[in-house]
């Protein structure tokens, strides 16, 4: 269970792997969620960038059965709806699934609506 960006609104998440994240030398465990779709999987996470969306997400196609490993570019990085509007339900990400530097590629500059 997660949070989301309404206060008191949970969501259930459903951890399907996890990946670890290399930069500057140090690496970091973050977990995957599945995602809508049965091949999908998110990487929903926080960073160190400012103005940009207090958590983000990136979305993938899960490995093909048996592969050890999923390639994951963080230049894909999306922001999620609630950044859009105060009425975005989305979930927050896992606990722990924070990078301790600024994710500086993907979407950008969200705009909320009044």
């Amino acid at each position: 269970v997660v949070g989301a960006a309404q206060p008191g609104l949970v969501h259930d998440a459903t951890l399907v792997g996890e990946v670890d994240v290399e930069h500057a030398g140090a690496a970091r465990t973050l977990r995957l969620v599945g995602a809508p779709g049965k091949d999908g999987v998110a990487l929903i996470f926080s960073d160190e960038a400012d103005g940009i969306a207090g958590w983000r997400v990136l979305q993938a196609t899960r490995p093909a059965e048996g592969a050890a490993t999923i390639r994951l570019d963080l230049n894909r990085t999306l922001n999620l709806p609630y950044v859009f509007t105060d009425h975005g339900t989305c979930p927050s990400p896992v606990l722990g699934n924070h990078l301790p530097f600024a994710v500086e590629a993907g979407e950008r500059a969200p705009r909320r609506h009044s």
